[in-house]
């Protein structure tokens, strides 16, 4: 699992700085408008940030998930549903 965490993030280092030095045309190929280009040049170097990270949670989630040790996963994914409901009833508050 070693091998496999030090070659997801290299690759996702590696996808993480590609895409932060090539947001403009990444950007552009899916859309043309400057509005919204705009916004995905916002975005764009947080998404590229956590690239790495992402990379190294996947092979963790694959390794828990083969290993049947999935009672982590579990929790992760209810506490997370719990996190993001509370946050959506404090933006719905807020408008």
């Amino acid at each position: 699992m070693l091998r496999l965490a030090a070659l997801g993030g290299g690759v996702g280092s590696i996808v993480g700085i590609g895409m932060f030095l090539a947001q403009v045309p990444l950007a552009s190929i899916f859309t043309k408008d400057p509005a919204v280009v705009k916004q995905v040049l916002m975005t764009m170097p947080m998404v590229a940030v956590f690239m790495p990270l992402d990379s190294l949670a996947s092979i963790m989630d694959g390794s828990l998930m083969a290993a049947k040790q999935t009672d982590y996963l579990s929790a992760v994914q209810i506490i997370g549903a719990g996190f993001q409901a509370r946050r959506g009833e404090l933006c719905d508050e807020g408008n």
